[in-house]
């Protein structure tokens, strides 16, 4: 909450400061769902950027097969190795910090599904129906550790036809 805003609510209020009720309950909430809403945004744009970047690599592994050129294609290769465990590690904590704004969130649903309906407890529903499918993170794992393995595979790939050349 900014100071303006805290202002006008403490002169609202009669010049006292809102340390109770549903000013602070809704303040934070607000500051839940802002913690969830950026964290799980940031995420989303670090996956589709590493997509992009995945997309560009993988091109110019096409080229450099294209056209034969193996120190390259095991550049690309190692690169990709290198910035899907990097992107690995920013997802994992990315993902840390939507976990916190979703226990935040969770907190605030129970209160409000305790005033109102049970069905307000989303995030305990989307856990209990989620567990038996694959989650968010364990598809980011899966595609992380995909395209870590195929730059591997590529940088063994063109590591061994340089090898052979060189024996040539």
């Amino acid at each position: 909450m900014d100071l303006w805003t805290w202002i006008t609510r403490v002169l609202s209020a009669g010049g006292a400061a809102p340390v109770t009720g549903s000013l602070v309950e809704r303040d934070a909430l607000d500051h839940a769902w802002a913690w969830f809403d950026l964290h799980s945004k940031q995420r989303m744009q670090t996956v589709h950027f590493y997509m992009i970047l995945m997309a560009a690599l993988l091109a110019g592994c096409a080229g450099a097969i294209k056209d034969n050129q193996q120190e390259f294609l095991l550049a690309l290769g190692v690169a990709i190795v290198l910035i899907s465990g990097l992107f690995y590690g920013f997802d994992q904590r990315a993902r840390q910090l939507v976990k916190i704004g979703e226990r935040a969130l969770e907190a605030e649903e129970t209160k409000l599904a305790k005033l109102s309906t049970p069905a307000l407890n989303l995030i305990k529903e989307a856990a209990r129906t989620g567990k038996t499918r694959l989650s968010y993170g364990k598809l980011l794992k899966i595609m992380f550790a995909t395209f870590a393995l195929g730059g591997l595979l590529i940088a063994i790939f063109a590591g061994l036809a340089l090898v052979q050349a060189a024996k040539a």
